[in-house]
């Protein structure tokens, strides 16, 4: 009778850790069940039969980082967009790209358009939760002028132009993320400019030449701003530009010709938000703009055959200024 009683105890005991452990682990099968993946690659490309001297290229994104980079030939295109997305969580499961985004090029002439537009059904914030990667990646025939002009509300944008590159007008719009230029031993031949809401502008040109005079166009409303320009090389045109925000704006700057000179007015300082580094081949004591709002500093060779001429504005005196200046051989 006991041995019952026990074998009865066992029993029950074996169905109550069995009931236990079944009851999370079927849960987790029925909520797992409707989390799945999704990874799409996609290659678009343009080429054109009859070249132009200068392609127009319109890059349209709404959700997803832009990186900009130049291939240089033997290739069978001029462009070349990659398309690269990745997602994981809830209700996916048997869904693709196009369930939400709309992807479009239009390839057969200049201008040449690529689209990324969320569907108007989808929620975007929720979309956002779901994506783990979205990136555009856009090759450009190097030998071929491109117009740029890019569009993006959610993600960075990045564009390099290398060693013997020719581009013109770029233009670059961001919502919410970083903008990067890198410029290096290329050749600009149009104005820039890089207008951003939140996030980051870093423009770095490296002995870069230009073709006619241009100007430099940055703003951002939250995010900081570095200006890093390294000029050894003769430049060939004179530079203007203005670049505003309200957060930290950093200036570098270095030159070693008498052929390159620079002025650089910075407006709304204070001496508890400016900060000063060195500088070398400026007066010691930087001058004072008329108003007294602001400071600026002109190199000893300015003006010359070719300068710098850029103005940059705190908005509402806030955020800080950095200052770090070189410009030899001065006289």
């Amino acid at each position: 009778m006991a041995n019952k009683r026990l074998l009865a105890i066992i029993i029950i005991f074996i169905f109550v850790i069995s009931l236990i452990t079944a009851v999370p682990i079927t849960f987790l099968f029925v909520v797992l069940s409707s989390y799945s993946k999704i990874h799409e690659n996609r290659v678009l490309k343009y080429s054109a039969s009859n070249s132009s001297p200068i392609v127009e290229l319109n890059i349209n994104s709404e959700i997803g980082n832009v990186e900009i980079n130049y291939t240089y030939p033997p290739i069978n295109y001029y462009v070349k967009v990659e398309v690269s997305i990745e997602m994981f969580g809830k209700n996916i499961a048997g869904k693709s790209c196009s369930d939400y985004f709309d992807i479009s090029w239009k390839n057969d002439s200049s201008p040449v358009n690529f689209n990324m537009k969320v569907k108007s059904d989808v929620d975007q914030i929720g979309l956002l939760s779901l994506i783990k990667d979205a990136t555009v990646t856009i090759s450009l025939r190097a030998d071929i002028i491109f117009d740029i002009n890019t569009n993006v509300i959610y993600g960075n944008v990045e564009i390099n132009a290398p060693f013997g590159v020719s581009i013109n007008e770029v233009k670059i719009n961001n919502t919410y993320g970083d903008i990067l230029y890198d410029f290096n031993h290329c050749t600009i031949e149009g104005n820039i400019t890089g207008i951003n809401n939140e996030g980051d502008i870093n423009f770095k040109t490296y002995n870069v030449e230009y073709s006619q005079d241009c100007s430099f166009f940055l703003d951002t409303e939250t995010g900081n701003i570095t200006v890093d320009i390294y000029q050894y090389n003769q430049m060939g045109a004179n530079v203007s530009g203005i670049i505003k925000n309200a957060g930290v704006i950093n200036l570098i700057y270095e030159d070693n010709s008498a052929n390159i000179g620079a002025l650089f007015l910075l407006y709304n300082t204070s001496q508890f938000w400016t900060f000063w580094d060195k500088w070398e081949g400026f007066p010691e004591d930087p001058g004072i703009l008329k108003g007294g709002n602001g400071y600026f500093f002109q190199s000893f060779d300015f003006p010359t055959k070719n300068n710098y001429n850029l103005s940059f504005y705190k908005k509402h005196w806030l955020g800080r200024y950095y200052v770090n200046l070189i410009s030899v051989p001065f006289s």
